[in-house]
């Protein structure tokens, strides 16, 4: 059980920390990415609000300009307006100059061929043309940019031209910063990097959490369990305490389960059925296998030597007295429980092979395994037990009728793991001796 119960520990945590790490992973991703595109967009931002400001105030110190921005494209533009044009050409990563009338046109441009176009419909243009500061983040691949390919941030930025509260235009720079990249990725690098630090920790804290929880719930569910295989005993004991004959019979017939159903779960016909979970419910439902004689009386169940007719088919009605209890008990559960095999053992641990036992004459197969398991395991303890009427037989002639019992009161292959067991058997029945 105790094995049983450090695999599934061991399942849920590993479950637990694989589920754990992925979710804390796909949060800090979907997290990192969005924080270094907000942080980008506001260093972006900060970079930017120098284009706006130095338009404002040229045009300020400039009112003819104004004038200008109403004249056809191609005219020439005034003397400081122009030099002013000059100027942010000459800012480190500014290579490309165009602006724009209300109306969409190009009225000057550091490349006189594409004055008088009209990018009417550009949406970053239309922002501008609203008054707002718009910018976009293109490749150098565009013909335009021809001399600046293998840049790897192109700008446009849209600075709106405004006078006297009426926007008159537009300014377009385009620009290539290689601080301003760095500066992208120093900052990606520390966003990324504290995010990730950030989603170690939680994830530290959600493992020490949960470790604890499991841990306390993991201690409460072994006292349960330990308090449950107690009662279980207590209730076996109950079984025997008239008999004083019995001894360990409890202890050694839970053992020699153990051992048949771990042989039988090798072979090819009871591998399915017997799986770990349910050879540590035969273990925990075989102590309850004689729990009905509770219902027999002493006269009966302490008489030495052998039982009269009558005497026989009262102590056969035990298995059916044991049956109904621990129905009743499963009865009161809301899950399916160790009991519904303790109930088949309970019942059937008495029934034959070749369809002659009791209480109800079953054959073959038609046995339950966990019954058919336990049926060797009682004729052998018995046989090795010594009783007010016979003494303990030896291990070698014990081996030999239940060999011979093959096929008759006992499933064949139950009785061939019994004889690949048969020293283990041995060394539990001297360990465990009256």
């Amino acid at each position: 059980m105790i094995k049983h119960s450090e695999m599934i520990r061991s399942h849920v945590i590993l479950q637990y920390t694989v589920i754990t790490f992925v979710v804390v992973l796909l949060v800090t991703l979907i997290l990192a990415q969005i924080m270094t595109k907000r942080v980008t967009e506001e260093v972006i931002q900060s970079h930017l609000r120098v284009f706006p400001e130095l338009v404002r105030t040229t045009l300020k110190q400039h009112p003819e300009a104004a004038r200008w921005f109403q004249s056809p494209p191609g005219e020439k533009v005034p003397e400081e307006v122009g030099e002013f044009f000059a100027a942010l050409l000459d800012i480190p990563g500014v290579f490309r100059i165009k602006v724009w009338n209300e109306r969409g046109d190009v009225l000057w441009s550091d490349r006189n061929e594409l004055i008088g176009q009209n990018f009417a419909g550009n949406p970053l243009l239309d922002q501008a043309l609203r008054g707002e500061v718009a910018y976009g983040k293109k490749s150098a691949e565009k013909s335009e940019n021809i001399t600046e390919h293998g840049a790897k941030i192109v700008l446009e930025v849209y600075s709106p031209v405004i006078y006297a509260g009426y926007v008159l235009g537009a300014v377009e720079l385009y620009e290539t910063d290689i601080d301003l990249e760095r500066s992208l990725a120093d900052t990606r690098r520390t966003v990324w990097g504290w995010i990730a630090v950030a989603g170690g920790v939680l994830y530290l804290l959600l493992f020490a959490i949960f470790y604890q929880a499991h841990y306390r719930y993991r201690r409460t569910t072994l006292r349960l369990l330990e308090t449950q295989d107690v009662t279980i005993h207590a209730l076996a004991y109950q079984s025997e305490m008239h008999d004083t004959e019995t001894g360990n019979h409890i202890e050694r017939t839970t053992s020699y389960v153990r051992l048949l159903a771990e042989e039988l779960s090798r072979g090819e016909r009871d591998r399915q059925v017997l799986t770990d979970k349910y050879i540590d419910s035969l273990a925990k439902s075989a102590p309850l296998h004689d729990i009905g004689k509770v219902g027999i009386p002493d006269t009966v169940l302490c008489k030495p030597g052998r039982f009269e007719p009558d005497e026989f088919e009262l102590m056969k009605k035990h298995s059916e007295y044991g049956a109904s209890v621990l129905r009743r008990a499963e009865a009161k559960l809301s899950f399916e429980s160790f009991l519904k095999t303790a109930i088949e053992i309970a019942q059937c641990h008495h029934e034959r092979w070749d369809g002659k036992g009791y209480p109800a004459g079953l054959q073959g197969e038609d046995i339950p395994l966990s019954a058919r398991i336990m049926a060797i395991a009682d004729i052998y303890d018995a046989l090795r037990s010594r009783r007010r009427y016979k003494g303990p037989y030896p291990h070698e002639e014990c081996c030999e009728l239940i060999r011979q019992d093959a096929g008759k009161a006992l499933d064949p292959l139950v009785v061939e793991a019994f004889i690949r067991r048969e020293k283990d058997f041995l060394e539990v029945s001297r360990q465990l001796a009256d």
